[in-house]
């Protein structure tokens, strides 16, 4: 009997010892398992060029990434997704079946497309633009105390920022067995450049990391088809009658325009501040059921005819031509275009000869004042951002400024 009591304690410690080892592999197969389900991932680079004996020269970069990295089901497959976090909206990208990165986006009907995305006029990648940094790891790479393998570390990095880094060391930092940060240690990077025929200026190229993990954001989804059915915005879409005044005026276009729309003129007036006809005004006479176009020069001091036929849609916004449930209500009067509804739509808002950039609206704010539509606020553009506030007023009261000369026409 005494034996026995001896020997149980033998047998239990090593078994005790095995449960609650945390370096196990089913530990490490569980963080991986979650990285690979849905994750966000915040993370910062900073990247700090030091001149030896030039110091004037120093400068740093710093690029920041936000996506969340999951999965969605497309026509019933399970297909890697990313959501790509910017300043000013969330696109989720997808990969198509030739290796493109895709995303979805709502028509000025509410339909839902798919649209293929594009940087610098090429075709993106999903695979190259906005895999999983995670998608090369897997439990044998992680090692005791849960440091990473340099070079899977390095992969990590590749893939967020773009960067070559040299790993010395990066560690996972755990809470409730999942990964919360990756602790990195970079080695420097010397560089030579030339600054004459026979002199070389070294550079010592110094990065630094911060990269925390979460699990409670939204889960990524599919894009549906809105539901919003509020009648302020229904009727004040509609209500955009043919006598009105516009202002437009773009801080980053260095724009400021009023028009004043009778129905039988269409007036574009320069620098709302001066009085009289501004080289480059433009006046649309209509003839028919389009218009002609003439633009003011001052070497004549007349307005000269340049295009016949010009259609209404290629001059006003088209605010009836949007479906009055893409609008989410904000608050008492206020409605908005989200990334989703306004990358095809924000345009419709604005006059056309401003839209710079199709397809690339990202947002847009929309005020209704008494049935009508009064102030809208909207951003534009994927790599250069400009925004456009235009107010409307003068509801069936606009007539054509009386300095103005048109018997001439």
């Amino acid at each position: 009997m005494k034996k026995q009591l001896l020997i149980l304690p033998l047998i239990l410690l090593p078994l005790a010892s095995c449960g609650s080892n945390t370096n196990s592999y089913e530990n490490k197969v569980k963080i991986i398992d979650a990285l690979l389900e849905h994750v966000n991932v915040d993370a910062t680079l900073i990247e700090h060029y030091s001149f030896k004996d030039y110091s004037y020269l120093n400068f740093s970069n710093e690029q920041h990434v936000n996506r969340d990295y999951g999965y969605i089901y497309i026509n019933w497959v399970k297909t890697p997704a990313t959501r790509d976090n910017g300043d000013y909206n969330s696109i989720t990208y997808y990969e198509g079946d030739s290796g493109q990165a895709l995303y979805q986006v709502l028509t000025n009907s509410n339909e839902v497309i798919s649209k293929t995305k594009y940087i610098n006029s090429m075709i993106a990648t999903y695979a190259d633009n906005y895999a999983s940094p995670f998608d090369y790891l897997d439990a044998d790479d992680i090692l005791d105390g849960y440091y990473l393998k340099d070079y899977k570390a390095s992969i990590i990095l590749q893939t967020l920022f773009g960067v070559d880094a040299n790993v010395k060391e990066a560690k996972i930092n755990l809470k409730n067995g999942l990964a919360t940060s990756i602790d990195f240690d970079i080695r420097d990077q010397i560089l030579h450049y030339a600054a004459s025929y026979d002199m070389y200026i070294e550079a010592v190229i110094s990065k630094e990391v911060k990269l925390s993990l979460s699990y409670d954001t939204p889960k990524l989804n599919v894009l549906n088809a809105k539901e919003n059915n509020d009648e302020i915005i229904k009727n004040a879409l509609n209500n955009l009658s043919n006598n009105y005044t516009l202002t437009f005026k773009s801080p980053n276009l260095s724009e400021d325009v009023t028009l004043y729309n009778t129905g039988d003129y269409i007036y574009l007036h320069n620098d709302s501040e001066h009085i009289g006809a501004n080289n480059g005004d433009i006046l649309y006479k209509k003839n028919g059921n389009n218009y002609d176009k003439y633009i003011y020069r001052y070497s004549s001091n007349k307005f000269i005819k340049q295009m016949s036929n010009v259609k209404l849609i290629n001059i006003l916004p088209r605010f009836n031509e949007l479906s009055y449930r893409l609008f989410d209500k904000q608050s008492e009067g206020i409605y908005y275009l989200d990334s989703t509804s306004a990358t095809l739509n924000a345009e419709y808002l604005i006059l056309n000869d401003y839209n710079y950039y199709s397809e690339e609206g990202i947002s847009a704010t929309v005020e209704v004042n008494d049935g009508y539509i009064t102030n809208i606020t909207s951003v534009f553009g994927n790599t250069q951002r400009y925004i456009v506030n235009e107010t409307i007023s003068n509801y069936q009261t606009t007539t054509l400024p009386s300095w103005l000369d048109i018997n001439s026409l």
